[in-house]
């Protein structure tokens, strides 16, 4: 049966993935650093246009598809296998703009006079305030009073009680009532806001940087204020898995009805943020800041370039570069960081990552 809910996801997912090729910054396209020489070349509009031509084709016969499905299928599954088709458009695509934009610049004969210099800002940002991490209090908060009332309620509970919904909000799943059954979600929400809040810490702290040497106090502050920002939207998707995890908790504890009309809300509402906050920090920020307006009055090194490091970006998906210091990056595709996997500790946090998942779902099968 075709719910909101499903529409939702898919509405904000396409909407995504429509922007992926400018969500790195302006200098950067598909994962291809466009230097000064090829910023006015037609082959790069074309190039976008053509993406943008094929991802409204392809995802509109997606969309047809998972309608479909969800009409006649489980409205979970079919949101898995949109899912799913919806990665592979965007990673075919994305790899194809990305290869014809790298043989465009490897046709160029670029001016090698300037200085090249690997300018960036690796250590740790103890002045800087951070003002959006206090936002993540508030899944904090949300956490620590479900399970307050999850150890309060528990006696009162019933032999079964339910573990999962479908699409519409109806039980679907039952299992014995337990101290696993019933802590199991606030658990795995405590794990997942101690775990976000501090990797979303770290990233902002310890991530790479791009000082432009042309004009580096600038775009310090941009980069200052854009993870600043970052901070922001990572606290958002927090607070919305938390929320989302909380309010199920309690309908599992019987302190609130589950309806058809109040699951879709609390499921669409919380994707329309999550879209909104994306796109207003792509049009407003970028990756890197360079559309946050400085106004500063500085003269940088002119006769300097930044180091065109697309050497060290596999397919402009995966950085790995042993010789940089950088835990974790700005992505090269969509908004937010990913590990520099010539860094050890990248592997280290993989590892976290997947048994964080695997713990999780230990628990809702139990």
């Amino acid at each position: 049966m075709i719910t909101y809910v499903n529409i939702a996801v898919y509405s904000c997912l396409l909407l995504i993935g429509y922007f992926m090729g400018r969500m790195s910054g302006e200098n950067i396209i598909y994962g291809v650093t466009i230097r000064d020489e090829m910023k006015n070349d037609p082959v790069i509009g074309e190039v976008e246009e053509s993406y943008k031509n094929a991802y409204r084709v392809i995802g509109s016969v997606i969309l047809v598809i998972s309608l479909v499905l969800d009409q006649y299928w489980k409205s979970e599954f079919s949101i898995i296998i949109f899912s799913v088709l919806w990665i592979v458009t965007i990673v075919y695509l994305y790899l194809k703009a990305n290869k014809i934009l790298l043989n465009l610049k490897a046709g160029y004969a670029f001016d090698e006079s300037a200085k090249v210099v690997r300018t960036a800002s690796l250590t740790p940002r103890e002045k800087e305030t951070y003002k959006s991490k206090w936002l993540f209090l508030i899944p904090c908060v949300l956490t620590l009073a479900v399970v307050v009332l999850s150890f309060i309620n528990m006696g009162d509970l019933p032999d079964q009680i339910p573990i999962h919904f479908d699409g519409r909000g109806v039980a679907d799943r039952y299992a014995d009532t337990s101290l696993l059954t019933v802590m199991g979600l606030p658990i795995t929400m405590t794990i997942m806001t101690l775990f976000m809040y501090g990797i979303s810490i770290y990233s902002v702290k310890y991530s790479k940087r791009r000082i432009d040497p042309k004009k580096p106090l600038t775009s310090e502050i941009q980069a200052s204020i854009a993870a600043n920002r970052m901070l922001m939207i990572l606290a958002l998707i927090t607070t919305v898995a938390i929320g989302i995890e909380g309010y199920f908790q309690l309908v599992l504890l019987g302190l609130i009805d589950m309806n058809t009309t109040t699951a879709t809300w609390v499921l669409i509402v919380p994707f329309g943020v999550i879209a909104v906050g994306f796109i207003a920090f792509l049009l407003t920020t970028g990756a890197y800041g360079e559309k946050v307006k400085v106004s500063i009055d500085e003269q940088g090194k002119t006769s300097e370039v930044l180091e065109d490091d697309d050497k060290y970006w596999k397919w402009g998906m995966f950085y790995y570069n042993k010789n940089d210091a950088s835990f974790m990056v700005p992505k090269r595709m969509g908004l937010g960081y990913t590990f520099n996997f010539g860094n050890p500790l990248s592997w280290l946090a993989l590892v976290a990552i997947f048994a964080f998942i695997a713990i999780s779902i230990l628990l809702s099968v139990e």
